[in-house]
């Protein structure tokens, strides 16, 4: 009693009493507990275990259900109840206790266990394919490969997701994939298994009919495959347990695809089953439509051949047909859920109040810029737009756009929280997609776009990827999508080249290059992965040697690599005669077709990011005794996809200048408009291969 008298609250003693096994003593130790405020879920805890292990099961239920009633969400408090119920004779009312663990999304493989224990079908055993269904299958698809040219065939791709009133969800997936090829084999020979999976079976189905089935192995990730062989089929069945969506009753499914770049699919289908109202049902591409089989509504698919992708292509969404099934989650709620969230983790605290009070007194443009640089140059971006602000401040390491937002707000400037998505991805890209945070601000007339992932721009500066993106607006008082605001400062690279030729044919040229807007981040983050000796060489690999095979570079120096405005190299090469391709008039050409052409012809979107748009001034001083035998003409060509405009000018000292300016605009092109893209490309490419001709 020693150890009472120490602490009445502890319960030391009570824990005594149990690991010598006097359960009695114990049980009457912890209900002498139970008034103390402290640690009253645990003790009720090892009141149930007392209980039971006592056989006092009328009084352990009582006790799990109290426990239930603080800790409604614990799974494994429901599997508990079920087993007690079972054990006290009440199989409805186990039932029931399953189903709440259902509910509250319970591992899968207790949830199983717990059926089985109890004698009853699991919900998702009435969806699952037999064995026999399985080798009908095999005998009718698993023979004839000689016309298949992939690594590996799915014979069977199959997704069952049960669905739960509460949102939450049980989802089967059972594949049946046959390899054929040695690269086949590798990658499917290791079956990765899912965090929280359970595994109802992985085997390999020989070609001679005979079954391996695997075995799992401790502290290995994945399952292998056993004794697999060319033209042998892997079969893998997973069950995974998901959590209802941020609403009751609200769910979000995975996108299924009913054909794939990667493999023909002999049969492929999608069932939804269980709570299976008030859904909707997004089909993309020419999926196939439900329709209702015995308990579950199906999609199914059958003889797809495999798709080619092309170079370039879009998402697979607006290609491949597929389906993603939801239920409660419009765009106008799910804003609504990031408004709230963001607005907790931008909430109010003096010490965000004193980091804005004393970077930025007015809220201007200065304040503005003081904050931000304090955002990005102190804080390390780590998580997401939830995490709080204040816990970033404290650790130096956070989401950089919620703080930033927060530190605004507390200066008193009109800011909101936007989330982009890149116009690459077209108009039929999922909610997902608008998962870029730039933080907005008014200044006057002016609305700035602030990207806080790059330590070297400033406000105002956007990446290429987003310029003429939508955006989410959080804000309930705005509409839910609109165009993002453009940047402030566009890219531009600029190139002034002083080109200067000797009567051995060697060339010598002198470079001036400005990098404006987040290009100039750009360059200044990719500066800081090459150390300042390398840098020569860095510039060879990556340009000279591509455009002047032999040529090396006598002088490099950088500007601006440390600040926020432009960034310059100034740099020299030299060219032997016989690496020379010419009096080029455009030293460094973009070369569009080779970029941007891989196919005569296409059938989905060509999706690309285009090239920073660029301003030439090329100066060519003519050798004594030498004259201008050719050169380029003035050129402009004005297409929906871009502008090339050149002049040239040949003086009477024997100087040749010639001016060209290149925008590409398009970052998408159909295929109806390809053919004039490619004729726009080669238009372009051709003017930039132009040489300067000189008479000797």
């Amino acid at each position: 009693r020693s150890l009472s008298a120490c602490d009445p609250a502890s319960d030391a003693l009570a824990e005594l009493y149990r690991q010598r096994g006097e359960a009695g003593r114990a049980l009457e130790a912890y209900l002498s507990l139970l008034p103390e405020p402290a640690d009253r879920v645990g003790r009720r805890h090892s009141l149930v275990d007392l209980r039971v292990a006592l056989g006092e099961l009328a009084q352990a239920r009582k006790e799990l259900a109290t426990l239930l009633e603080e800790t409604p969400d614990d799974a494994s408090l429901w599997l508990r109840l079920a087993d007690l119920d079972a054990a006290l004779g009440d199989r409805a009312a186990a039932g029931v206790a399953l189903d709440r663990a259902f509910a509250a999304h319970a591992d899968p493989d207790d949830l199983l266990r717990a059926h089985a224990a109890l004698g009853t079908p699991s919900p998702i055993a009435p969806f699952r394919v037999s064995r026999a269904e399985v080798r009908a299958l095999l005998a009718a698809h698993g023979r004839d490969t000689a016309r298949l040219q992939s690594p590996s065939r799915m014979i069977l791709d199959r997704t069952v997701e049960v669905l739960h009133p509460s949102g939450a969800r049980l989802v089967l997936t059972h594949n049946l994939i046959q390899v054929l090829t040695k690269e086949g084999v590798q990658r499917f020979g290791e079956v990765e298994v899912p965090d929280g999976a359970a595994v109802l079976a992985v085997r390999t189905h020989k070609r001679d009919g005979t079954v391996r089935e695997a075995e799992e192995i401790a502290e290995k990730e994945g399952i292998s495959a056993p004794d697999l062989d060319l033209g042998d089929v892997v079969e893998l069945e997973l069950l995974e347990a998901r959590a209802p969506a941020a609403f009751a009753g609200a769910f979000r499914g995975e996108r299924f695809y009913f054909a794939s770049a990667d493999a023909p699919l002999v049969r492929s289908e999608y069932l939804l089953a269980g709570a299976t109202a008030a859904l909707h049902v997004d089909a993309r591409a020419g999926a196939p439509r439900p329709v209702t089989e015995a308990l579950a509504l199906v999609m199914r698919r059958t003889g797809a051949a495999q798709i080619e992708q092309e170079p370039g292509a879009p998402l697979a969404i607006e290609y491949l047909p597929s389906v993603r099934v939801s239920r409660g989650l419009s765009l106008d709620r799910w804003r609504a859920l990031l408004a709230e969230r963001v607005g907790v983790a931008t909430r109010q605290s003096e010490d965000l109040r004193s980091v804005a009070r004393r970077l930025a007194p007015q809220a201007d443009a200065h304040g503005l810029a003081a904050l931000h640089r304090y955002v990005v140059e102190q804080v390390d971006q780590t998580s997401s737009i939830e995490e709080p602000a204040t816990a970033a401040l404290a650790r130096s390491a956070g989401n950089r756009a919620t703080l930033l937002l927060a530190l605004l707000q507390a200066a008193g400037f009109q800011a909101e929280l936007v989330l982009a998505r890149s116009p690459q991805l077209g108009q039929s890209a999922e909610l997902e997609e608008f998962s870029e945070p730039i933080v907005c601000v008014r200044l006057g007339e002016l609305v700035v776009p602030i990207d806080t992932r790059a330590r070297g721009a400033v406000p105002g500066q956007l990446p290429a990827a987003l310029v003429g993106a939508l955006a989410l607006r959080l804000s309930q008082d705005a509409p839910a999508v609109a165009p993002l605001p453009p940047p402030l400062e566009r890219d531009l690279r600029r190139q002034r080249v002083a080109l200067h030729t000797s009567p051995d044919g060697a060339i010598a040229l002198e470079v001036d290059q400005v990098e404006s807007g987040f290009l100039a981040a750009e360059r200044r983050a990719q500066l800081q992965q090459v150390a300042p000796d390398g840098r020569s060489q860095d510039l060879e690999q990556r340009l000279v040697g591509f455009h002047y095979p032999g040529g090396r570079v006598t002088a490099l120096a950088w500007h601006g690599e440390d600040g926020t405005g432009d960034v310059t190299a100034r740099f020299e090469l030299q060219v032997p005669p016989s690496a020379g391709r010419g009096l080029r008039a455009t030293p460094f050409p973009v070369l569009l077709q080779r970029r941007f052409v891989a196919l005569p012809a296409r059938h989905t979107d060509l999706v690309f990011a285009p090239p920073p748009p660029s301003i030439l001034e090329l100066d060519l001083a003519v050798p004594s005794g030498r004259r201008v035998r050719r050169a380029p003409s003035a050129l402009t060509l004005d297409t929906p996809f871009g502008r090339y405009q050149r002049t040239v000018e040949i003086g009477p000292g024997g100087q040749v200048r010639v001016r060209a300016a290149l925008d590409v605009h398009r970052v998408r092109v159909s295929p109806a408009r390809y053919a004039d893209f490619v004729r726009f490309c080669a238009a372009v490419d051709a003017a930039e291969a132009e040489t300067i001709e000189l008479d000797r």
